[in-house]
């Protein structure tokens, strides 16, 4: 299992930076790793990101 965290600065929210990195870390996972199935664990507290994940 690998643990891919992050947090970011509320001057940066609504810039898609978010997005671009999960797409870039999925993209990443399944082609490079050849992984099968990707998890996504959001914190009650950062609802916000569900539309990322």
């Amino acid at each position: 299992m690998r643990n891919s965290g992050g947090r970011s600065a509320e001057s940066g929210r609504g810039e898609g930076l978010a997005t671009e990195g999960g797409a870039a870390a999925l993209d990443y996972a399944f082609r490079v790793l050849a992984r099968k199935r990707m998890i996504s664990v959001i914190h009650p507290e950062n609802a916000i990101y569900i539309r990322v994940a």
